[in-house]
């Protein structure tokens, strides 16, 4: 069974946050992305690549994108869902099937998993 949510939410407020107390520092997304790309390539590649699908898929930008939200909180419909699987197939060699929790992971453990398959499958 693919995974559907309601409506895609809109304004996701920005990535990870380093809090102290009361007080929250936010880190951009771009920067995230640039240090995984940094530590490790897979997981760059991949973080990047599903960053740029959700945000073009759900009209966002991809600096609003919170990386701790679950990919099922976007909303996605079983028709994207389908395409989200056929495109990382295309783009990772690897099967991305939802009805394994793959819409229960947050963007980062998503493209965490997708960075390991695609390790295991080389």
């Amino acid at each position: 069974m693919l995974f559907s949510a309601t409506q895609a939410p809109k304004n996701h407020p920005p990535s990870s946050s380093l809090g102290q107390g009361s007080q929250e520092l936010k880190v951009p997304v771009g920067l995230e992305i640039q240090e995984a790309v940094e530590t490790d390539p897979r997981l760059g590649k991949a973080l990047q690549w599903l960053v740029r699908w959700v945000a073009e898929h759900r009209e966002i930008s991809m600096a609003s994108l919170d990386l701790e939200c679950s990919l099922a909180a976007f909303g996605l419909d079983s028709v994207e869902t389908l395409e989200l699987s056929l495109d990382i197939d295309l783009e990772f060699g690897i099967q991305a099937l939802f009805s394994d929790g793959w819409g229960d992971l947050s963007i980062r453990a998503a493209a965490r998993r997708i960075a390991e398959a695609a390790c295991e499958a080389n």
